[in-house]
Formats: structure tokens, sequence, C-alpha cells
């Protein structure tokens, strides 16, 4: 089972991870956890989704435009967009309204790994922000909200994260957000160990494990292939465009 995941797309254009990573890799299932900022870019969004089986989540940028919440970030400012003109933009094409008021109502799935191959070993939580973390972007967020916003800034955020995940019983967290790839595990000799940079990890099953892929808006992405020759784990592999 071979999984590909985006994040942060933030109005980049879909047709370079069409052509040379979907295709390519033609996955079982494909992730995007948010934060399209343009209109058009969920209309690519829903156009992947006719050719892959797909799990979308928002981002906090979906629930600020959609709200018309104030929102200003580095991504929106590359793109020569504000808040106003998007949520403008949006409330102008009902089909993308709807598609981000349906997404916000169900902020994050739950999904397993291979469960054919692994059982239900690893128990996933698909995520934008997260479970817990540092809410310095948005220090008033709560509920629904402030897990748009959670970040994995310094160990002390992964390791609330990781105390949550094992309150509510998930081994991984496939998640965006965060501007850089990493992949940070939570091991019971070792305890936890926060990975950076595009390599390639292999998941073991006694671990917690959290995977930030990046912004695909700056061409980050993550594959997880849990059907690796030799491998008897899923290996996660963070890759830059």
């Amino acid at each position: 089972m071979k999984i590909v995941i985006v994040s942060d797309i933030h109005g980049k254009p879909l047709s370079r991870l069409e052509n040379e990573v979907l295709n390519a890799t033609k996955p079982e299932l494909f992730l995007c956890l948010g934060d399209f900022d343009q209109t058009r870019t969920i209309q690519e969004v829903m156009q992947l989704q006719r050719k892959y089986p797909t799990i979308v989540v928002p981002g906090n940028h979906e629930h600020s435009i959609y709200n018309g919440l104030s929102i200003y970030s580095g991504a929106l400012e590359a793109q020569g967009k504000d808040h106003q003109t998007l949520h403008r933009e949006l409330n102008e094409n009902q089909t993308a309204k709807d598609y981000v008021k349906n997404l916000l109502a169900s902020h994050k799935k739950e999904i397993f790994l291979d469960e054919k191959r692994f059982g239900k070993i690893y128990r996933t939580i698909v995520i934008h922000g997260g479970l817990d973390g540092s809410l310095r972007s948005n220090p008033y967020a709560s509920g629904m909200e402030a897990e748009l916003w959670y970040r994995l800034n310094i160990e002390e955020d992964h390791v609330r994260n990781f105390v949550e995940m094992e309150k509510q019983g998930f081994r991984v967290m496939l998640r965006g957000h965060d501007a850089e790839s990493t992949y940070a595990y939570k091991d019971p000799e070792k305890g936890i160990v926060i990975n950076g940079g595009n390599r390639d990890y292999r998941m073991f099953p006694q671990r917690l494990h959290t995977i930030t892929v990046g912004d695909y808006f700056d061409g980050q992405y993550g594959v997880i292939d849990t059907n690796v020759l030799n491998e008897r784990m899923p290996v996660v592999s963070l890759r830059q465009l």
C-alpha cells in the first residue's frame, strides 16, 4: 500500500504533483491536509478526488477564510492575496464554499496503515495541526480551532502531543501546518527523537510516530509505503519536488 500526503498547498498548482508523483506512484490513498487558500486550488483537489481514493481535512486557513476571520502569513503575501480577497472569492463559488463547509464539519480523520497486513497496530489520526502543542500563533484558539492551529515547534510540544495521542489510542499522526518536514517518534527506550530533512524512516511498531510533511507550497510532500522489500513495517519518505 502506498499513500501520498501533501499539506499547505497555499495556491500552488498541483499539476506537477500529479504528473511527477501521483501518476508515477499510483497510490492506493491520497491524503490532502489542508491550507488550500485559493478557490481554484480547491477545484484542483476535487478533480484529483475523482482520480484517486482521497481523504481531505481542512487547515487553519480554511477555517479563517470560510469564517471571514483575520489571518496573515508569508504564504498569503507570496500569493499576492489577503484573507478578505480569499473570503470573497470563496463566497462567489458555491461549490467550493460547500466543500469547505463539509470539511470543517469533520476536521480530522482516522485510518489504519494497511490494516490487512498489520491489523490495527498503526492506528492513525490525519489532522492539519495536532492534538496539543504550541498555540503561539493563535493563543486564544480553543476546541476545533486549536487543533487546527497547534504547532510542534520544540520537544515540549511533541511531549504534550504524544500524551494526547496515547490517551486517544493513536500510534501515528499525519499532519501539516509546520513549514518543515519532520519525523518524530516516541520510543519506550530512547524517549522522544525528532528528525528533520528529506529522508526515509522505518516506522518501528513499538513507537509512536508523528509525521509532518511540510509545505507543498515549497515542494514538500510525503509517501508511506507499507510493502517495502524486506521490511516488516511501513517506511515513510519525506521528499521535495
